[in-house]
């Protein structure tokens, strides 16, 4: 149950809300949910039903994984909360304290369980609590806007088709799972801003397929998967921190546009893949690559800008080309202005497998001028990143 000094604090966060741009509707009732039966109900979707547009939902402490089926026109999946009305703003105890899920993963056969959930074009907020362990964590169309949240142990921790806006903010997700992932955009969606996030554990980190106006900014990915993926999408990645144990940390497929700014990524088999007619500007950033592959690989037309930046060898090669043809044209990958461990050009030569290695590759990298010790790139490790978000 929520105290006076609460409430105030809550007050105090949703006018915080409205003065960041976060939550922008009217001031509408407050419903609180409590499991011991102090506040207005018991039960999260009772108090949806009872809200009007632009409320505000409460809830309090304990665990919520009660059952509601949403009935959309191609399927119906439980959820613990189907939201039905326009502007809602759910609010937890702290995400230590307010769970939303079953207390194990739950996922049946020919079934896709959701924690929150949304099919109608409605923008609603989500803060101060865990989601856990469903095949969807939020699964939105609209416009979502999540902050100070744990998403954790599900197949897709937030799932959007969010044609009005996404962000994400100062959130954490992890997952057991093989394979999962922290946050999926699929078209229409638009302007998805992730920021102060942290992703973890075994799953992949951010997707997003067929949406533009991209922000990634002052991340965490650590895990053994990929940390970004951009297919089809375009924007930027900016003070973001990746190592990735077993995966690459940033692929660009699919005639992707991205800049990459004051990043740093060490990918165990590739820091960077960018293939399918993509192209990648990259300046300030730290590419580490490891024994398997190489640092960078380049695929079937892409293009890079890479400069200012260190591209530093792991045991394998430095950059790859693979499947340049004719028909694509000649390509010349500007890597100039770079640090690459070395200023024996003999090194690097060695390092890199371009059309000097084979003619049939039409795409050669250029990377004169170099610079012959470290530019000014701000090298951070995995601890002091962290700092930054405390």
């Amino acid at each position: 149950m929520y105290c006076k000094r609460e409430i105030g604090l809550i007050c105090q966060a949703l006018i915080a809300l409205v003065a960041c741009g976060i939550y922008t509707g009217a001031f509408g009732a407050i419903w609180y949910v409590e499991k011991d039966g102090s506040g207005d109900f018991t039960v999260i979707q009772e108090a949806v039903d009872a809200a009007a547009a632009g409320d505000t939902i409460m809830i309090g402490p304990g665990r919520y994984d009660d059952w509601v089926d949403v009935h959309a026109p191609a399927w119906t999946y439980p959820a613990v909360v189907w939201v039905t009305k326009d502007n809602l703003v759910f609010i937890g105890a702290g995400k230590e304290s307010t769970h939303l899920g079953p207390e194990e993963y739950f996922c049946p056969p020919a079934s896709m369980p959701m924690v929150f959930c949304c099919i109608d074009n409605y923008r609603f907020t989500i803060r101060d609590l865990t989601v856990e362990n469903c095949y969807n964590g939020i699964y939105a169309y609209g416009r979502l806007e999540v902050m100070d949240c744990s998403v954790r142990n599900c197949e897709f921790g937030i799932g959007g088709f969010t044609e009005n806006g996404m962000s994400i903010d100062s959130t954490t997700f992890g997952s057991e799972i093989f394979l999962s992932f922290g946050i999926v955009t699929y078209s229409p969606a638009n302007n998805p801003v992730i920021t102060n996030c942290e992703f973890v554990g075994n799953g992949k980190g951010a997707s997003f397929t067929g949406t533009n106006g991209v922000q990634v900014q002052d991340c965490i990915f650590t895990g053994e998967r990929s940390a970004v993926m951009f297919y089809g999408s375009a924007g930027s990645v900016r003070n973001c921190y990746a190592n990735q144990s077993d995966g690459t940390c940033f692929i660009a497929r699919d005639g992707s546009e991205i800049e990459i700014l004051d990043c740093e990524f060490y990918g165990h088999v590739k820091s960077l893949s960018v293939n399918s007619g993509s192209a990648v500007r990259a300046e300030n950033s730290i590419f580490r690559g490891g024994p398997q592959h190489s640092t960078i690989l380049l695929t079937a037309a892409a293009q890079v800008f890479i400069n200012g930046c260190h591209i530093l060898n792991g045991g394998g090669l430095s950059v790859k080309h693979e499947f340049y043809w004719a028909q694509y044209g000649s390509f010349v990958q500007d890597m100039t202005g770079n640090f690459w461990g070395t200023s024996d050009t003999e090194q690097i030569d060695a390092w890199i497998w371009d059309q000097n290695d084979d003619p049939s590759i039409f795409s050669v990298v250029n990377y004169l001028p170099l610079e012959d010790g470290p530019v000014p790139t701000e090298e951070k490790s995995f601890g002091s990143t962290k700092a930054m978000f405390r």
